[in-house]
């Protein structure tokens, strides 16, 4: 306790020895003293400023001073003059906040003794009678420092940077910085809020502060409501020289509700560098671009790291920030919230420069396209890495991020509930010749993402012109193409896209073959070793087509939310060589390949390496009942209880739950067209209460199936009135089908599609009466059996081929097209020919199909008599009559 005691008087007398060395001058409001103590001080705020000496401290009082000597005369006072301002001096600490009888600095509270550093002068009911500047800092200040104040009132005017005030030998103009106007200077500004303050001039910027080749510090300081009426930077304007850079830094300073033309908070100009740590942007609005920031010059640059964009709007671009020129920006651990742009980027409009932005958030930001950012034409590189993207929204395309022309490397993002009204509810992607938009992405989650429209499409990404990303190990679940195809990945024509190691399960699409991709053109799509719902062919490419890939949680809420189970079959199922060089984490920040092989999706699997798996082969079509194997556990003990976990699509298979026998259920399901392999994940558990996963890679061998029935079209109680049948029907995939015809092989064969499907039309006739039908496929698996026999009787049509002979292609439906009954029926081998009145041949169609509306080249004919005749065939008169053409009727 003794030593305590020593160190106690030891640290006051260092105290006692400080404050002795140090002279303070005290300032209150109406005092009349001279400075020296509280009860002598002074109430001339620059008076004592002029007085003080380099180490000197100022302590004011609470209340309300106004300037009250002009910037470049402060030994007179002259009132009420515009050009008043309090000047800083070097090396002179100025600390509001008092109550007005503190002893020790550390006494006062500056939140409840509110200092104000008014420019109200003249009438306090308008502003333009107000100081040009409350604050001027000029020149090398070396540790001048403002802390505790408020600083409110200034309002700018004029043109130009002419005809000011010369301050420590720097001209300061009346058009710029209302608050605070720091020329070639360095100070601190600490504990101040900088508010109300107006720059009335049309063409100079800054609402608040202008910083002129320097570097201060700003840290807890709050810049609330400053405006610029018609130009740029509604708080904060920096500007230097490439050679001389301005490096302010802001930490833990608050933007809110600041205004102006172009960057509602902070502009950045030629070779400025500004670093804002612990920052918040709230409410700020520009009424072109930029919400908060905008940067004015390529050799300008910007560093944010832990900072809060809240609630920023822009009425075009770049609701939070603005950028369209070749400039840097990095951001890191900070978070975009409700901001709002008009046009694009609802947080951030970035072009031509390099954007770095790690670790940050993107949430509920709104513009027309893009609802959180857009990235535009740039050939140098920009990082996404670590950024979630959490329901923004587009009213027209990329709920998320619009990739213009840019390719940025994007690692461990996620998208999560963004929407769009039209196309990409993630990822709109659109290039251009010679620069396109090929982002690779790894590690990357798309979950519940929505494009809305029936004209778009794309629930996660929407590939356009000229646009080829590649991604690696991503998930994609729960994505929506609400109205359109291409619930994950909408490619068009001219796009292509590239998906290796990842799994799409759940997405939602109006066309359910199109729930994982969309690919207008087939070629232009390249998916390997992934997991998917309907796309591609199981064991293809190394695909996995149709299967459960079992996460351990679906609830978005959840921390194991998509991260894979010990028994899911995506475990070990990727392929190494398809990871980017240098990738070593997943998207938990785990190690990306575990167990020596890579995993699919996003996570890879942290535990244990599986048991490797039982790979049996079976017959496809199997009967029910059919063994198919027992995996062997190295469990101890007493086995029980076993299970299929995943994998049994359809439920092909079943399980023996005592013995763990596994067995055909459906012989339907266990077919190679369906499905050419299933990866089961079995689970056992002992009597101790232990369990084990095991798989069972089950192949299926495909054997020539017999074909079915033939199926004849337009059979009405056994009897077809053609003597052309049209035969149709299933059999082994990519076979050539023999046709029978009472037992006899025709000599035209047909051939089945990839599944199975076979037509085939008689083009000559036969003869009328009893016929029976059958066919025989074959192919490299050898030739099938016959199929069962269709029976049908041929007779002659009993009715008449009837043409009309009235055309009115008016739209409502009603003799818009001409109609020849059982023309094409009975006669498919007929021409039509329709002459006008001079004989002129205006249409004419071999194996007529009722489908003429009237028209000659693409124009309607005039109304009038034509006339028309119908070749039947060879030998048999021709039909022949007269039609008429009404138009408008």
């Amino acid at each position: 306790m003794r030593k305590l005691y020593l160190l106690l008087i030891f640290f006051s007398l260092l105290v006692g020895m400080d404050a002795a060395a140090q002279t303070i001058r005290y300032v209150k409001p109406g005092g009349t003293g001279d400075g020296s103590s509280w009860t002598a001080a002074s109430g001339d705020l620059q008076a004592v400023i002029n007085a003080s000496v380099a180490g000197n401290e100022i302590w004011v009082a609470a209340g309300t001073y106004k300037p009250n000597r002009k910037a470049d005369a402060v030994a007179t006072i002259t009132v009420n003059d515009r050009y008043n301002a309090f000047v800083l001096k070097k090396d002179i600490a100025i600390y509001g906040g008092f109550a007005g009888t503190e002893t020790s600095r550390l006494q006062r509270n500056f939140n409840t003794n509110v200092t104000i550093l008014s420019g109200n002068l003249g009438d306090e009911a308008i502003d333009t009678d107000n100081a040009y500047h409350v604050v001027v800092a000029s020149g090398d200040l070396g540790t001048a420092k403002l802390d505790g104040f408020t600083v409110s009132k200034g309002y700018t005017s004029g043109t130009g940077t002419t005809g000011g005030i010369t301050v420590n030998g720097n001209v300061i103009p009346p058009s710029r910085s209302p608050g605070i106007i720091n020329y070639y200077s360095s100070a601190a500004y600490e504990n101040l809020i900088i508010r109300d303050n107006v720059n009335g001039s049309t063409d100079q910027s800054a609402g608040a502060i202008y910083i002129l080749y320097g570097s201060p510090t700003y840290t807890k300081v709050k810049f609330i409501n400053n405006k610029t009426l018609s130009t740029n930077a509604g708080a904060v304007f920096i500007f230097s020289a490439v050679a001389t850079p301005s490096k302010p830094i802001f930490t833990e300073v608050e933007f809110i509700g600041n205004e102006s033309t172009a960057g509602g908070a902070v502009v950045a100009s030629t070779a400025a560098s500004p670093v804002f740590e612990k920052c918040t942007f709230d409410g700020n609005k520009s009424t072109t671009t930029g919400g908060a920031i905008h940067m004015f010059s390529a050799s300008a640059s910007m560093t944010f790291n832990e900072c809060n964009f809240i609630n920023n709007t822009a009425a075009t671009n770049g609701g939070a920030i603005n950028n369209a020129l070749a400039t840097t920006i990095t951001i890191s651990k900070s978070t975009f919230s409700n901001n709002n742009a008009t046009g694009s980027g609802g947080a951030i409009y970035f072009t031509a420069g390099t954007l770095n932005l790690t670790e940050s958030t993107l949430t509920a930001n709104k513009a027309n396209s893009s609802g959180a950012m857009y990235l535009g034409t740039s050939t140098l590189p920009s990082v996404l890495n670590s950024v979630t993207f959490l329901n923004n929204e587009a009213t027209t395309t990329a709920g998320a991020l619009y990739l213009n022309a840019n390719s940025p490397q994007m690692n461990n993002n996620k998208f999560i509930g963004n929407k769009a009204a039209t196309s990409g509810g993630a990822i709109y992607l659109f290039g251009v010749a010679g620069n396109l938009a090929s982002p690779v992405l790894t590690n990357n989650l798309f979950y519940n993402n929505e494009a809305g429209s029936n004209s778009g499409g794309g629930g996660a990404i929407y590939v356009s012109t000229n646009a080829a990303p590649v991604i690696h190990n991503a998930t994609f679940y729960a994505n929506k193409a609400t109205a359109f195809k291409g619930g994950a990945i909408y490619l068009t024509a001219s796009g292509q896209a590239t998906v290796y190691n990842s799994i799409l399960y759940k997405n939602q699409a109006t066309d359910a073959t199109t729930v994982d991709f969309l690919a207008t053109t087939p070629a232009n799509l390249i998916v390997r070793s992934s997991m998917t719902d309907a796309y591609g062919t199981n064991g293809v490419d190394d695909n996995i087509v149709g299967q459960d890939p079992v996460f351990e949680s679906e609830d978005p809420n959840s921390t194991d939310f998509l991260r894979l189970q010990d028994f899911s079959p995506a475990i070990d199922a990727g392929q190494n060589n398809l990871l980017p060089a240098g990738v070593t984490s997943d998207l938990a920040g785990n190690a990306r390949v575990n167990n020596l092989i890579l995993d699919l999706g996003a996570y890879e699997f942290d535990g244990a390496a599986p048991v490797p798996p039982l790979q049996v082969t079976i017959d496809e079509n199997s009967p029910n009942g059919t063994f198919v194997a027992k995996p062997v556990s190295s469990l101890s003990g007493v086995l029980s209880n076993w299970t299929i976990m995943s994998g049994n699509v359809n439920d092909a298979f079943a399980i023996n739950a005592t013995t763990g026998n596994i067995t055909v259920n459906k012989s339907t399901e266990v077919d190679y067209e369906k499905i050419k392999s299933f990866n089961l994940t079995v689970k056992v558990f002992n009597d101790i209460g232990d369990d084990q996963v095991m798989r069972v890679i089950i192949s299926l061998n495909n054997l020539m199936e017999d074909p079915q029935t033939p199926i004849i079209a337009k059979v009405a109680n056994g009897v077809l009135t053609s003597f052309r049948p049209k035969l149709s029907g299933l059999a082994e995939p990519l076979s050539v089908i023999t046709i029978y015809v009472d037992n006899k092989e025709h000599p035209v064969t047909a051939m089945s599609n990839d599944k199975g499907e076979w037509v085939y039309t008689f083009t000559d006739e036969l003869a009328p009466g009893k016929h029976t039908f059958h066919v025989v496929a074959s192919n490299s698996l050898g030739t099938s059996n016959p199929s069962p026999q269709a029976t049908v009787t041929l007779k002659l049509y009993s009715g008449s081929v009837v043409a009309n002979n009235l055309l009115t292609p008016n739209g409502d439906g009603k003799n818009d097209l001409w109609i020849v009954t059982d023309l094409s029926l009975m006669y498919p081998k007929n021409e039509v020919i329709v002459y006008d009145k001079t004989g002129k041949t205006v249409f004419k169609k071999a194996n007529y199909q009722n489908d003429w509306d009237g028209s000659y080249n693409g124009s309607p004919l005039n109304t009038g008599t034509y006339y028309y005749e119908i070749n039947i065939g060879a030998g048999l008169k021709p039909i022949k009559g007269t039609l008429t053409i009404l138009k408008g009727r």
